[in-house]
């Protein structure tokens, strides 16, 4: 286990032979804050109860904020992209995408630090990625197999914030709203808007639309079903070849 330093991310080491040589399909989920993204990818595991499938948050790769950003943290915008560790984020997802076991933690926004608590993202047949900004490079969304903007009016994103906050990080509706048309806002208009065309799929009224979401779930378990045939066919062949290939003979004898 190599540990990275400055963080508690960790990513196994496993020998390419002990790799499996099948890539996760990692769906990507953007929108902005408040738009149901996580509510989405739940509905998504439900309908694939029958796959492998991991979740993937971009929330668990904000900066560490430093001692001069913890004395003004009401002044942090947390809505530009600068806020994440981008190389960080670009690591784990490749190493995902590898069918490396990565393990990291989740961030606790109540401490503004990385917390205690930690996720393994094992090897499996889908990785969900949801984040408001997993579209801002293309980095990032080269090594996306489908990319998911969930498009949500925006009093409903402020209704929904509103109560997530204050339910989930103990803060008061006034200092959410006055943060949201200060910096969420200008966020997502400036950084997260305009990535919304390089979706391959917009879906309307996020996890409500379950007509939409069982589309894609049927997109989903055909990609997995035609990487699964392709890989245990060229299983088939390779040992078809091991088994059946005669040996060679530097000379014919008479």
């Amino acid at each position: 286990m190599t540990s990275l330093p400055n963080k508690k991310f960790s990513f196994t080491t496993d020998s390419d032979e002990e790799r499996s040589s099948k890539s996760p399909y990692i769906v990507g989920v953007c929108g902005g804050s408040g738009s149901g993204k996580t509510s989405v990818c739940k509905e998504i595991i439900k309908k694939l109860h029958n796959k492998r499938v991991s979740l993937l948050s971009q929330d668990w790769f904000y900066r560490t904020l430093n001692e001069k950003e913890l004395e003004n943290v009401s002044e942090h915008d947390w809505d530009d992209p600068s806020a994440l560790d981008q190389d960080l984020l670009y690591e784990t997802l490749k190493k995902v995408k590898q069918g490396v076991t990565v393990t990291c933690p989740k961030y606790d926004f109540c401490n503004n630090r990385p917390s205690t608590t930690e996720f393994s993202i094992v090897e499996g047949d889908v990785i969900l990625f949801e984040g408001i900004h997993i579209f801002h490079t293309k980095e990032l969304r080269d090594l996306i197999d489908i990319k998911v903007f969930v498009d949500v009016d925006d009093d409903i994103r402020l209704g929904r914030r509103i109560i997530r906050d204050t339910k989930e990080r103990g803060r008061t509706a006034e200092s959410i709203i006055n943060q949201y048309f200060k910096f969420v806002k200008p966020g997502f208009d400036n950084f997260v808007s305009p990535t919304k065309k390089f979706a391959d799929i917009i879906l309307l009224r996020g996890s409500s639309n379950k007509v939409a979401i069982s589309l894609l779930v049927q997109q989903i378990k055909a990609e997995i079903d035609n990487r699964n045939s392709s890989y245990f066919n060229n299983i088939k062949k390779q040992f078809l070849v091991e088994k059946f290939t005669l040996p060679k003979f530097d000379k014919i004898l008479n």
